[in-house]
């Protein structure tokens, strides 16, 4: 997910080092709208001169925020991917095992019983 194509996200949301997020404040940037925006306006130099840093650290700032977005939307699909998964287990009609809530977003095994007919 690159940083001009998310939702605004409040940059203290995002697992950020404390010093980028610090200063991003201390800026008044409060979220990835913003970022975009003062991109948008002026490019890279313009946010490197709204930051007061030079060019090369505000292109390290911007790919650290981007990291920041890829993990975090990694972390969902993961999360959603594995919530699917149990949700499935758990309606299938041979599992006694039901989840709900934050349950389901945790990876499990699912214990699953079948009647075998006797066959003699």
């Amino acid at each position: 997910m690159s940083l001009s194509t998310c939702a605004s996200i409040p940059l203290s949301h995002l697992p950020l080092r404390p010093s980028t997020l610090q200063l991003f404040q201390q800026r008044g940037f409060t979220s990835t709208a913003e970022v975009t925006k003062s991109r948008k306006d002026g490019g890279l130099a313009n946010l490197a001169a709204e930051l007061g840093c030079s060019l090369r650290e505000a292109t390290d700032y911007v790919r650290e925020l981007q990291g920041c977005l890829v993990q975090q939307t990694t972390t969902t699909t993961l999360s959603q991917r594995a919530a699917t998964h149990d949700t499935m287990m758990a309606m299938n009609g041979d599992s006694h095992t039901m989840m709900e809530g934050q349950e389901a977003n945790q990876v499990k095994t699912v214990i699953t019983t079948k009647t075998v007919p006797n066959q003699l």
